[in-house]
């Protein structure tokens, strides 16, 4: 169980239901390698791999190999698992199984003769699975340390209550959890109060949660490079992902004894589903050089997406109050605020994200004799990448004065909550003739400025090669290992964690022509 140090502050404010949070920036921007079945058996290592199409979304000056062209489809499946860890209990493991369609595209290269220093030129279009958001997680646990109505009552403090329980602002939080009793107001002391803190003081309440989410995010490019005297490649590219994130939470808070009919709380249950969809722009840009042919060296730029994104959300509270509730006809209350016709479209939320940016440093140390087909053996791969997760922005275009503050305090958390990370990848390419044999690996660093936040993937990759008369077919193996951290709520005194840990595997197969 991990507690952040940092101060989370209210995320309804204005009038406007604001629900971006410090953990929506990394879900967009924290991804790993992806690619041909080739690739990724590499372990995503691509930064100076030479003609392949998937460099045009990692390094794009390596399509300036190409003198001739390749045409490329890739799919394959997804299998899920996650364990989790909460207070100290484990919930049984979630899987899920997906399928995604992968790296593909048509490369067209071109041989340029004549004295001049350009030797042939390359044109790509081409499709990627950038980030899959599909998965299950469910934690559960005696939380001895606060409950769920203290986030409430953070952010309705000196707030008046008719306020929030008529919504303005706070009708997907405060407004429901008022309207339910999960928090109340004493008219005498002017103080809001929860009954279920008070309970958690004590001896804790025990917490349930379910999240299931799916979507991804694909992106569309256009690629271009130029070979300059067969040892100089440079490239670019320019990006159109488009996104789709679903989620779907149910989270359950309960008193711990459940013959005690006196304490004014038996459960409350908090749902909520958020939809996000949008789409953006970007650039890379990236060199390799060739100081021999056994050796070529790669530099890549990433500027950050450009995305303007839309959230569509619902949220839904029902408590049981025992006894406490002013009328026994109040005893249970359901309330569903996004669906509620005094507040239209306030579940609708449009706004600017901009991811980090990312540098990457890449070597390719090739095995026997480049020039000659028959006589090459292979190659060793390698790339350094550094993703700087604090540069993460989110903005608002519509020159309210209320939410440039909100996303002006978002951003300043985020500078706060994430550092920048180091990643590397490793893969080598072993060939006989025909047939390829592929391994490698890759490590992703944690984005968490709290060194306490221990927040790694691993990955251990490997896979198999068949090349022979202009038809290529690659098979692909990921195992990913890794761990992360997840709040289910903030609070201004302190917020804990449960421990998540993935273990997933993906399995790629790609089909190429050379034309």
């Amino acid at each position: 169980m991990k507690k952040s140090l940092l101060t989370i502050f209210s995320f309804a404010i204005g009038g406007v239901i604001l629900a971006q949070t410090p953990e929506d920036g990394l879900r967009y921007s924290w991804q790993t390698a992806t690619g041909t079945a080739r690739v990724q058996s590499l372990g995503g290592a691509s930064g100076a791999l030479g003609g392949e199409i998937s460099t045009m979304f990692s390094n794009p000056a390596n399509i300036g190999f190409y003198k001739t062209g390749d045409l490329v489809v890739s799919g394959g499946l997804n299998f899920n698992k996650t364990t989790s860890t909460y207070f100290g209990s484990s919930a049984p493991a979630q899987k899920s199984n997906t399928g995604f369609f992968g790296t593909s595209g048509i490369v067209l290269g071109k041989e340029r003769y004549g004295n001049g220093s350009v030797k042939s030129t390359a044109f790509a279009l081409g499709i990627n699975r950038v980030a899959d958001f599909n998965g299950t997680v469910r934690f559960n646990g005696r939380n001895t340390m606060s409950s769920m109505s203290e986030k409430f009552l953070d952010e309705v403090k000196g707030i008046d209550p008719n306020t929030v329980a008529a919504g303005n602002g706070y009708q997907f939080g405060p407004a429901l959890a008022l309207n339910t009793y999960w928090i109340d107001y004493d008219k005498n002391t002017k103080q809001y109060l929860s009954n279920a803190a008070k309970i958690a003081a004590k001896g804790g309440v025990d917490q349930d949660e379910l999240l299931n989410t799916s979507g991804g995010i694909t992106e569309f490019a256009i690629a271009g490079a130029a070979n300059f005297n067969d040892k100089v490649f440079i490239g670019g590219t320019i990006g159109l992902p488009t996104l789709r994130y679903s989620s779907n939470r149910s989270f359950l808070e309960m008193d711990p004894d459940e013959n005690d009919a006196t304490n004014g709380f038996n459960y409350a249950e908090f749902k909520e589903n958020l939809t996000t969809t949008g789409a953006g722009i970007n650039a890379k840009l990236g060199i390799v050089v060739k100081p021999t042919d056994m050796l070529r060296l790669g530099f890549t730029v990433h500027t950050p997406t450009f995305y303007t994104l839309k959230d569509n959300y619902w949220a839904y509270v029902k408590t049981d109050r025992e006894n406490y509730a002013p009328s026994p006809s109040l005893d249970k209350v359901l309330y569903m605020a996004s669906d509620d016709k005094a507040f239209p479209g306030a579940g609708v939320f449009d706004y600017n994200m901009r991811t980090p940016y990312k540098l990457m440093g890449s070597l390719a140390l090739m095995f026997g004799d480049v020039t000659n087909v028959a006589s090459q053996r292979g190659f060793l791969t390698a790339d350094v990448e550094y993703v700087n997760h604090k540069a993460t922005r989110f903005s608002t275009g519509n020159g309210n004065s209320s939410d440039n503050n909100y996303f002006r305090d978002l951003n300043s958390t985020i500078q706060d909550y994430y550092k920048g990370a180091v990643n590397a990848r490793v893969g080598v390419e072993l060939k006989f003739n025909t047939l390829m044999v592929r391994g490698g690996g890759a490590y992703y660093g944690s984005p968490y400025a709290n060194d306490n936040l221990k927040s790694n993937i691993y990955q251990a990759t490997g896979g198999i090669g068949y090349r022979n008369r202009g038809v290529f077919v690659d098979l692909g193996y990921v195992q990913s290992f890794g761990t992360q951290v997840y709040f289910p709520y903030h609070l201004n005194k302190g917020s804990y964690a449960a421990d998540i840990k993935n273990n997933s595997s993906r399995l790629v197969l790609t089909l190429g022509f050379k034309i």
